[in-house]
């Protein structure tokens, strides 16, 4: 129960910061909230000391995320069988969902559009090229 917990205190703090930016005062009064006294990781000193591809970094999230779910997946009957614990898993997991695969989605859907409408522009610009030609 303490993972579930503190992996949705983790999500809650990603949601607070992407919906508030900068305003630190209200991210804290977020986390008051919904973390509810779960002492939170210093995920400060995260660095990755190179770039990641778009591809790296999906493959990163999801090999996490399969690791988070196995995680909760193991968990005795008795905590599965627990109202709380599961309405936990299922706040992380709607937060995981919205916040990450969605944002995923939408980002790669960006990001096709926006090579098709290059391609699109390159067929037509040889297109008029070779019109005007013949």
């Amino acid at each position: 129960q303490q993972f579930a917990t503190r992996l949705l205190a983790i999500l809650e703090l990603f949601t607070a910061e992407a919906r508030y930016k900068t305003a630190t005062d209200k991210v804290k009064r977020h986390m008051k909230k919904a973390a509810a006294g779960t002492e939170l990781p210093d995920l400060s000193a995260f660095n990755v000391p190179f770039q990641l591809s778009n591809t790296q970094t999906i493959f990163a999230t999801c090999d996490i995320m399969t690791k988070v779910y196995e995680k909760l997946g193991e968990s005795s009957d008795e905590l599965i069988a627990d109202s709380s614990f599961r309405n936990t898993v299922e706040k992380a997991d709607g937060l995981i969902k919205s916040n990450i695969l969605v944002k995923l989605c939408n980002n790669l859907n960006n990001q096709c559009s926006s090579k098709a409408q290059q391609i699109l522009y390159s067929i037509d610009s040889l297109y008029a090229l070779n019109k005007v030609r013949h």
